[in-house]
């Protein structure tokens, strides 16, 4: 099998694997025997099992990057794009659950995160810092026109960063349904409110 099929496959199956049992309870003896390779297979293309999962995460963040341009970066007005910006986020949660469970799980697992090689943790920094200061210069836009308040730009978008985060992730562990509230008036009104609360 050629090494660029190799390594795909033993993506596939690592994700596969950790979806459906949780990252701590798959091995990498496993992730090769369910993709029929030998361990030492994937040794030669992986670091080691976080290594795998940075992966992962890196083809995840890119996804979440190609959603957000493709919706959110042609609006030209800018409020509108700053809820869109949510709006993609929220999208993407329920389009791709896999991809967003793996962003939330290196993102609440530091030591995991540790793990990675030098190179992985850079890729993944530069990809989330990416959407970050996209953000952060809609915000720095909107306070020039006016249209916004004179608030600082990083807080206010780690803050909004933060509750879409704890948003999306009580829809996607479905905390609060027995109560048959429609999670996306909740979204929208706690988004909205918070854009709100700083716009002119």
């Amino acid at each position: 099998m050629p090494k660029a099929c190799q390594k795909e496959l033993v993506l596939e199956t690592a994700r596969t694997l950790i979806l459906a049992d949780g990252y701590d309870a798959v091995t990498v003896r496993q992730i090769a025997r369910q993709a029929e390779l030998t361990t030492g297979a994937i040794y030669s293309n992986y670091r080691n099992k976080a290594e795998i999962l940075g992966i992962l995460v890196t083809e995840s963040w890119e996804l979440l990057r190609g959603e957000i341009q493709s919706k959110v970066l042609k609006e030209p007005d800018l409020k509108r794009r700053l809820r869109l910006f949510f709006n993609s986020y929220r999208d993407y949660s329920r389009s791709h659950p896999e991809h967003f469970t793996l962003l939330l799980y290196m993102a609440s697992h530091p030591e995991v995160f540790a793990e990675l090689s030098e190179e992985v943790q850079r890729d993944i920094i530069a990809r989330r810092a990416e959407l970050v200061n996209r953000m952060i210069e809609l915000v720095d836009a909107m306070k020039a026109q006016g249209c916004l308040k004179d608030v600082d730009s990083t807080t206010y978008v780690i803050a909004l960063i933060s509750t879409a985060n704890g948003l999306l992730q009580s829809r996607s562990r479905s905390l609060y349904s027995q109560y048959g509230v429609d999670m996306d008036r909740v979204d929208d009104l706690i988004m909205g409110r918070l854009i709100d609360s700083v716009c002119n």
